[in-house]
């Protein structure tokens, strides 16, 4: 299987960073490139679907104002993830990552966001909220009700 490594682009003066790298296997980039501003307006629009990186584009130079630009085709798919650890862009996600890569980029990522006062007391408020609350749930179903 072909695929081919793409970049989100503005069209306009930019940061260095203000790229998106994606990998698609459909035929045109043009079709991956709909897919992006469709899935862009829906999450917008109805708040439906999860957020790409590549909207942070969107957001800031409007959709408008970006274009979709081949970086390679190849039979490897971790290219992708080649690109994205060696050039500048916005991506928060990187593809192909192992299971330990994973839990480790997980561990720092709540690690950086609970050391503020903002994610400490955001934590406080998950448990509090949702924490606490679900074990309250789940104790009076099975008849506990000593509840921490």
């Amino acid at each position: 299987m072909t695929f081919k490594i793409y970049e989100i682009v503005p069209t306009c003066e930019c940061e260095e960073n203000d790229r998106y790298i994606g990998s698609t296997s459909l035929q045109y980039l043009s079709q991956r490139y709909a897919l992006h501003t469709c899935c862009y307006r829906k999450f917008k629009n109805e708040q439906k679907g999860g957020f790409i990186s590549s909207f942070t584009l969107f957001d800031k130079y409007g959709i408008e104002n970006c274009q979709i630009r081949l970086i390679e085709e190849c039979d490897d798919k971790s290219r992708e993830r080649y690109w994205i650890e060696t050039s500048p862009n916005c991506n928060l996600r990187t593809p192909q990552r192992t299971a330990d890569e994973q839990r480790e980029y997980q561990r720092a990522y709540a690690q950086r966001k609970y050391e503020t006062d903002e994610g400490k007391q955001a934590k406080r408020d998950y448990y509090r909220n949702v924490v606490k609350p679900r074990r309250q749930a789940q104790n009076n179903l099975s008849g506990n009700t000593n509840v921490a």
